[in-house]
């Protein structure tokens, strides 16, 4: 079986209910197959072969979802491509692997204009916005083709190519074979209880794997899915409104994004039964606004591009409550998914008890292959067949995952381990604080300190004496800044996770060591 095989059967059972709808444009289950399967057999026509990587740089759209389908369909890798990166950052990752082939949307013709004679081996332009020049057009090459056999691939053939985000350094390529994307989507289906009832909204960049494994499971599962090309809080709203949306996935500032928008208050939500979230560390004030605003319908899931979708933090387990009323789980990642396995680690490799710290292994069928071209660095990533998620945590007797931080991203004082995430977490609930990122900076005395960048709401002020203050009165004294730094905006990459390289950089790199 290989992960275009769900289409063919959706199109038998579900033949013209909407598929996809996206900016007015819409597509059956019927359409969607015979779209793909074009695409397969054109793409064979223009002399792309077998695990040919093919890449596509363009906004959310329908012709996103068909190239991604109909590429690895026909047996050739898909390559989603951030849009958001710099000409010279998409010249690495095209040249990376090699790619044969590009299919890029109009408002990037400049970006590929740049790049255009540095990657040797991209030998097929096609424009979404029609035929230029040597360019061939999207449309003109699906209306042209032929109706010879399509290529089946097998279940361990790659199909895609996702590129990490890149924040520690050079992003690499995890390859996902067919049966990692039918394990992902089979666990997500499972454990978000997904039915072809559900009408799912994707407003995240579908070249992270998050939003794209989201969005596959609700069309393997015969769901309508509507597609936003970019994310706006009130083009959300109405789109929730309008469309009747049961079924949504955010990473943290999409849900910061919606909660604070001024107006959200007058518009009917009540469709909304599961909102899903995940992609970065999420502060519990955050969280007690969303249950507010929202009820009891979040989901909270935990992963990594290599791996997929980990563990997952159910409905009922974020409003269980202990004392004083506060929500007991909401501070984890949840348990393990339907076909994985997790541990924590410790520096030797041993297992570590509850409560105890360690490095996160997980396996799975989802989890990479491995990095594309690079056998050294796929060897480090894993143990014994478990996945380095590169991510410290604990976990309790009833196996909730709690992850405390990146294990590049700890600091290191006086001997004693601080976790970042932990001092953020509580700096994000001071009711001045917008955003805080805290890095470890060097320090003669103590070999590495803590410092807080932090972002103020609007028309605030605070001083750092007196967020160190409160700080020292709520945490252990080791653990409180030592400094502080006030600015306008945090460096973030395209998912909203904080650049914490970029703030070591700017700040002073922290002293060099082991882990």
């Amino acid at each position: 079986m290989y992960a275009g095989n769900f289409l063919e059967r959706n199109s038998r059972l579900f033949s013209q209910k909407t598929a996809l709808s996206c900016a007015g444009e819409t597509l059956t289950y019927k359409g969607l197959l015979d779209r793909v399967s074009g695409l397969s057999r054109s793409l064979a026509t223009l002399g792309l072969k077998k695990e040919d990587r093919v890449a596509f740089l363009g906004h959310n759209s329908l012709a996103f979802v068909e190239f991604h389908i109909g590429v690895s369909m026909g047996g050739m890798i898909a390559v989603p491509l951030n849009f958001r990166l710099a000409a010279k950052e998409l010249e690495f990752i095209l040249n990376d692997c090699s790619c044969r082939a590009l299919i890029y949307a109009t408002p990037f013709v400049p970006t590929v204009e740049e790049f255009r004679k540095e990657v040797s081996t991209l030998k097929r332009f096609i424009s979404l916005s029609g035929s230029r020049e040597k360019d061939v057009g999207y449309e003109d090459l699906l209306s042209s083709v032929g109706r010879g056999p399509m290529l089946h691939p097998e279940e361990n053939d790659p199909a895609s190519i996702l590129y990490t985000s890149g924040t520690t350094g050079f992003p690499k390529g995890a390859v996902l074979s067919h049966h990692n994307m039918l394990a992902a989507i089979r666990g997500n289906v499972t454990e978000q209880q997904i039915v072809p009832e559900n009408k799912f909204l994707s407003v995240g960049p579908l070249f992270h794997v998050a939003p794209l494994q989201i969005l596959l499971s609700f069309l393997y599962r015969g769901c309508s899915c509507v597609i936003l090309r970019q994310f706006d809080p009130k083009a959300v709203l109405e789109t929730i409104q309008n469309e009747r949306i049961t079924n949504i996935f955010l990473v943290p500032a999409m849900l910061k994004a919606l909660l604070d928008f001024p107006d959200i208050a007058r518009y009917d939500l009540t469709s909304l039964s599961t909102v899903t979230y995940g992609g970065a560390p999420t502060p519990k004030e955050l969280l007690r606004r969303a249950l507010k605003t929202f009820g009891p319908v979040l989901i909270q899931v935990y992963g990594s591009t290599e791996t997929g979708l980990t563990t997952l933090l159910n409905k009922n387990d974020h409003m269980v409550r202990e004392g004083a009323g506060e929500h007991k789980y909401i501070h984890t990642c949840g348990k393990e998914i339907v076909g994985f396995m997790v541990r924590t680690v410790d520096e030797n490799g041993a297992d570590t008890a509850p409560g105890e710290a360690g490095e996160i292994l997980v396996k799975g069928g989802s989890v990479m292959q491995g990095y594309w071209g690079k056998p050294e660095e796929t060897k480090k990533a894993f143990i014994d067949g478990w996945f380095r998620t590169g991510d410290v945590g604990t976990f309790d007797e009833m196996r909730f995952f709690t992850i405390l931080d990146r294990k590049k991203d700890v600091i290191i004082s006086g001997g004693e381990n601080i976790y970042p995430a932990e001092i953020e977490s509580f700096i994000s609930t001071l009711p001045q604080v917008s955003e805080a990122a805290v890095i470890g900076v060097p320090d003669e005395r103590w070999g590495e300190t803590v410092k807080a960048v932090i972002v103020l709401k609007e028309g605030e002020t605070l001083s750092a004496e007196a967020l160190i203050d409160a700080c020292k009165r709520n945490l252990a004294s080791y653990k409180k800044p030592t400094s502080v730094d006030f600015v306008g905006e945090l460096p973030k990459n395209s998912t909203g996770k904080i650049l914490k390289r970029v703030l070591r950089d700017r700040y002073g790199k922290t002293m060099a060591r082991n882990c």
